[in-house]
């Protein structure tokens, strides 16, 4: 893998990758960052550079990621926003990012 990202609903700890779907407001189906250890580290290149575009994620599972891949992840510290793809760009983050 050279490049991971992340589109989607999630919080500090997991991303959740059905928000909504079954229940409104609550996810059934996310990788919590309890659950990275068992991500081999060595499916990535060495130098792949991984992103969340997801709100929070810089706050607490960027740091796991990198201690448990071996890959720094670039998340958001602080809520992202998706309304800015309506018009050709990219989500931003309403806070920093960090890895």
């Amino acid at each position: 893998v050279t490049t991971f990202d992340f589109f989607g609903h999630s919080n500090r700890h997991a991303f959740m990758f059905d928000y909504g779907n079954d229940i409104m407001a609550v996810s059934t189906a996310w990788l919590h960052e309890r659950d990275l250890p068992r991500i081999k580290g060595s499916i990535f290149d060495r130098n792949a550079y991984c992103k969340s575009w997801g709100c929070h994620t810089g706050e607490s599972m960027s740091q796991e990621w990198k201690r448990c891949v071996g890959i720094p992840l670039e998340g958001a510290k602080g809520p992202t926003t998706y309304t800015t793809i309506s018009f050709g760009r990219l989500p931003e983050v309403r806070g920093s990012w960090a890895r």
